[in-house]
């Protein structure tokens, strides 16, 4: 699996308009929280990382949450920490 745009699966035409809306929701919910006090160290770092997935930083975004050993939660499928190149 990849987490880079250019190597994952196009997002289909249809779902375009949802998955863009829904990554302007995710980018107005990491700010909001950020700005709540007393965030564990932890948990400020995840949410750093899924700020910057939501804005297209995807190596940033891995390495704030967990770096190049990550897997999907469903499946254990590892992610990929580089770009693949084809």
């Amino acid at each position: 699996m990849s987490s880079y745009p250019r190597s994952a699966a196009p997002i289909p035409d249809r779902l375009r308009a949802e998955f863009l809306a829904s990554c302007e929701d995710g980018r107005n919910l990491a700010g909001e929280s950020l700005r709540q006090s007393g965030l564990a160290a932890n948990d400020s770092f995840l949410i750093i990382g899924a700020l910057a997935a939501f804005h297209g930083h995807y190596p940033l975004a891995l390495l704030m949450n967990g770096g190049p050993q990550m897997s999907c939660p469903a499946c254990g499928e590892p992610i990929e920490f580089g770009e693949r190149r084809g």
